[in-house]
């Protein structure tokens, strides 16, 4: 069927048991429909509505649809529908938000960044890791500024340890700073400082308090002793209850005792 002399619409084109249908442009191909009923599209497709008004794609099964796809054009938004219901949407501000889980997987090595848009390289940047490779981990690392003099740190767990660890550096192990193992023992590479002058450091067992240090004084919680070991596990020094003190060894006095 000639629309003109380069529009056409030709009808048993490949044969088969059913023709292809081919709409010409042009005297050049712009849409073949099968016998199976798909749709060949060699340009752009426009959905095309007024202003502030929907354009949406839908996908139908023979009773109903099942989802679509649906850009508003007054409001700019974006969003994607699946099983009766809005699982993704972008703005017009490229503000995006989902409605279930985020998964990736490139079956290997995955990250998640989010560039801090800094003019100094990749300054201010975050980025979650996930690692299949070598021992299992899976860490965030922060850019605070390394091309101008700042630190890379990381925040992260390794599987095969059942480890957590916070460090500096760019990957999980590296410049380590505070680590807790499998069993839950934690462990500094520096010092621990308290700037509140209310500041303790309490040792438990479970909800049972035995030991604290508090400003300059070292304290035990009623009815408990004090035990100063040395060589492992052996008592050097008992200071009892009563406020006695019980020496296990020698006591050595370079000074006056005083009474």
């Amino acid at each position: 069927v000639g629309l003109s002399s380069t529009n056409v619409l030709d009808i048993g084109v490949g044969g088969g048991s059913y023709p292809t249908i081919r709409f010409l442009t042009n005297s050049t191909l712009a849409l073949s429909i099968d016998e199976s009923q798909n749709a060949t599209f060699a340009g752009d497709v426009t959905l095309q509505v007024g202003d502030a008004n929907d354009a949406t794609l839908y996908f139908n099964n023979t009773s109903t649809y099942k989802g679509f796809v649906r850009y508003n054009t007054g409001t700019n938004l974006f969003s994607v529908n699946t099983n009766g219901n809005t699982r993704f949407k972008i703005d017009g501000n490229g503000a995006a938000t989902f409605t279930g889980n985020i998964t990736v997987d490139t079956g290997g090595t995955s990250r998640i960044s989010i560039d801090g848009n800094n003019t100094s390289g990749d300054d201010g940047n975050l980025q979650l890791y996930g690692h299949t490779s070598a021992a299992s981990r899976a860490y965030l690392t922060i850019n605070n500024g390394v091309s101008s003099g700042g630190q890379n740190w990381y925040v992260g767990a390794l599987r095969g340890s059942n480890s957590f660890a916070i460090g500096r550096g760019s990957d999980y192990g590296t410049n380590t700073d505070f680590y807790i193992n499998s069993s839950g023992n934690a462990t500094f590479a520096g010092s621990v400082t308290s700037t509140n002058a209310g500041g303790q450091l309490i040792i438990k067992s479970g909800n049972t308090e035995y030991f604290r240090i508090h400003n300059n004084d070292l304290r035990t919680p009623s009815g408990i002793a004090m035990h100063l070991q040395t060589n492992g596990s052996t008592n050097a020094l008992i200071l009892g209850t009563d406020q006695s003190a019980t020496f296990a060894g020698n006591v050595t006095v370079t000074g006056t005792i005083i009474e």
